[in-house]
């Protein structure tokens, strides 16, 4: 899921017109909300559109970003806004197309951002702009009455004193987590040490790995957090795939791999023998890529996180019982 960010907490154009969306409202869709993301079908275009006489097409995802905080890193300080996120197609961390209206202060703007694949966190202040196509404003406009309708419904059947998964999700990201335990914290080293053996960057992995907490409970998992810096940061220690993905994001991720952390270019097997829409959970999809790994020493070692996703490392084949003893420590299964 992506997020917005900003280079300070000021507009970066002009405030959003109220009578679209007004700071009030836009509190009031976080406070009402049951979920972080919501998924809308789009209607009928063509006929059906001409016949009702007025285009009713929403987003297809709308996402709720809870975050309001500072954040420093060696990229320098960004401020992270409480966002709505707007986008049609989620073909990589940040869409290749989404639209945001962020809180600054006591203000919304409405901007728009072309990111896509290869396309790092700290861009993305420099990427974004304003909205100025009428579509695409009654576009969000039609999607926020959809969302509004949607959380408004939520919220009047929402038990008493039950909380939503927006408010769990930002209270818990306010709360001071433990440190995590010394040994557990030394298996993940040794994970980022094996995997990310000539990556240029694995200092940074290391670093964050030292100050890891102990976010493990009901929402959260200290792998996922890491995963989640990682990411950040375009270091792929772990990858984490849904299994309904394309094969083209398998190879992408393999490819970067790869080329990241072993310094290698690879030939990887032509998938589109498969079909157009391949996807990763088909059979021998993975076996394939493995084949052509298996020759330059190396393996993929998948994280049994019991979900529907795959969660994979690439080490060297010489390594696989010292990777399956740091992954039991941190609590998973090797296979």
């Amino acid at each position: 899921m992506p997020r917005i960010y900003y280079k300070s907490e000021q507009l970066a154009g002009q405030a959003l017109d109220q009578t679209i969306l007004s700071s009030s409202e836009f509190d009031e869709i976080f406070t009402q909300a049951e979920h972080r993301l919501y998924e809308f079908s789009t209607p009928e275009s063509g006929f059906f559109q001409r016949l009702f006489g007025k285009d009713n097409a929403c987003f297809c995802y709308v996402q709720l970003s809870k975050d309001g905080i500072l954040y420093t890193t060696r990229e320098g300080s960004f401020f992270l806004p409480v966002s709505l996120i707007f986008y049609d197609v989620d073909d990589a961390s940040f869409p290749s197309l989404f639209y945001f209206i962020a809180k600054l202060g006591d203000q919304l703007e409405l901007r728009q951002c072309q990111a896509g694949q290869g396309v790092q966190w700290f861009q993305i202040p420099d990427l974004h702009d304003e909205v100025t196509d009428p579509k695409i404003i009654h576009k969000v406009k039609n999607s926020l009455s959809a969302l509004k309708e949607k959380t408004a419904v939520e919220f009047a059947n929402r038990p008493l004193h039950e909380q939503s998964e927006v408010e769990v999700d930002f209270e818990e990201c306010s709360e001071e987590y433990p440190e995590l335990d010394e040994h557990l914290k030394q298996a993940y080293a040794q994970l980022a040490e094996i995997c990310l053996k000539q990556h240029p960057r694995k200092s940074v992995a290391l670093d964050y790995i030292h100050q890891m907490k102990n976010t493990d409970d009901d929402f959260f998992s200290s792998i996922g957090q890491l995963m989640d810096d990682l990411w950040q940061e375009n270091i792929r220690l772990f990858v984490s795939m849904d299994w309904k993905q394309e094969v083209t994001d398998l190879e992408w991720h393999l490819q970067s791999m790869l080329k990241d952390n072993w310094q290698l270019e690879l030939t990887l097997p032509d998938l589109a023998l498969l079909s157009d829409d391949a996807v990763v959970s088909e059979d021998g999809v993975f076996e394939q890529y493995h084949q052509v790994l298996l020759k330059q020493g190396l393996k993929l070692g998948f994280v049994d996180m019991d979900s529907d996703s795959y969660v994979f490392m690439l080490h060297p084949v010489d390594e696989i019982e010292t990777v399956k003893k740091a992954v039991e420590t941190i609590g998973y299964r090797y296979l």
